[in-house]
């Protein structure tokens, strides 16, 4: 496994553990329900889904 998700808004202790152990990379992914606290107040649903989209792809492996 390269790739292990995790959702933001929650703790990634596990994700970030299992990643380590098993010589994967974290992603993340939105559920796209709320904005993380990193997020700008004005980040919009389509550049959370393009960031999901992006993250997908790296983990798919597609150009």
């Amino acid at each position: 496994i390269k790739y292990f998700f995790t959702e933001e808004n929650r703790n990634p202790k596990l994700a970030e553990r299992l990643a380590l152990e098993l010589g994967g990379d974290l992603l993340l992914f939105s559920p796209l329900e709320s904005l993380s606290k990193g997020d700008r107040p004005d980040t919009t649903y389509f550049e959370k889904m393009k960031a999901n989209m992006d993250n997908l792809k790296i983990a798919l492996e597609c150009s």
